[in-house]
């Protein structure tokens, strides 16, 4: 069961990082296979995901970036051919493993690398595992010896313990930013969800001032018309009552007290009177 292979699925390219140049072992596409894939595909017609070419090999990461380990030659005519998705071989890995892959792949079937391919591709590999000796990195690509040793003896030396520490530290780097990432946009929609519920909130107690106004704006008007109610009665009392006493002062007339309790009662209504008119003008 170890060693079933693993099926083909279709894959998007968009989803392919299609542009990273460190896992690319070539040192110039060969325009030629990418014709003969393109036609390939337009060949396919309807059922381009059974008569389309070989799967390719991707290794996808836990961003859900799917690197490329073999088969630039067939994405590109699939690009060319305006595909949308590829068949493709689908493994869980690193941009390392997808680089790892690349180096050790057509190196029997597929398009032949040209000397500056496998210049490339010693260096590529050196870099990987700057540890092995000259016929290791050989045996991994399919080189002779002599063909690494000339590449290698040129290269600077490189600490494998430094480059370890690179790479962790990168991968750390790469994993801290989306994190901090993913805090910010976290943050990001929890401040527009507040600001949304406060909007909210606002707009609320908006509508509820604007219906306490409309009640609040009958109530004054209920209250201005018993006031006016209220004032009639006492306009039409205070004139029946100075009536009144006018008519009483006519008929005790004759009487020494009379002028004396009419004038007190004058000036107390006149009081009255003015103290009512403050009132009325005050509410």
């Amino acid at each position: 069961m170890a060693n079933e292979p693993i099926p083909p699925v279709k894959v998007a390219i968009a989803q392919i990082a299609l542009d990273d140049k460190q896992t690319m072992v070539r040192a110039v596409m060969n325009d030629d296979s990418v014709k003969a894939c393109c036609q390939r595909w337009l060949d396919s017609g309807a059922n381009a995901f059974e008569n389309a070419p070989e799967p390719i090999r991707l290794f996808v990461d836990g961003d859900g970036i799917h690197w490329i380990g073999d088969g630039r030659h067939r994405i590109a005519g699939a690009v060319r051919a305006k595909q949308e998705s590829i068949k493709a071989v689908v493994t869980d890995g690193t941009k390392w493993d997808a680089l790892e892959w690349a180096l050790r792949s057509n190196t029997e079937n597929g398009t032949s690398y040209t000397p500056r391919d496998n210049t490339l591709r010693i260096k590529k590999m050196n870099a990987l595992h700057p540890e092995w000796v000259d016929k290791t990195i050989a045996n991994a690509l399919k080189l002779s010896v002599s063909t690494v040793n000339r590449v290698r003896a040129k290269l600077p030396e490189v600490d494998p313990e430094k480059l370890n520490k690179e790479r962790t530290a990168k991968l750390a780097a790469q994993a801290k930013t989306k994190e901090a990432s993913t805090a910010q946009v976290s943050q990001a929609k929890q401040a527009v969800k507040a600001k949304s519920k406060a909007v909210a909130a606002k707009t609320k107690a908006a509508a509820s001032k604007v219906t306490d106004a409309k009640d609040h704006g009958k109530e004054v008007v209920e209250a201005l018309k018993k006031l006016e109610v209220c004032d009639a009665v006492i306009q039409d009392c205070v004139s029946k009552l100075v009536k009144a006493f006018d008519s009483r002062r006519e008929i005790t007339k004759e009487s020494n007290s009379s002028e004396k309790h009419y004038g007190s009662i004058v000036q107390n209504m006149d009081l009255v009177i003015t103290e009512w008119k403050a009132w009325k003008k005050d509410s």
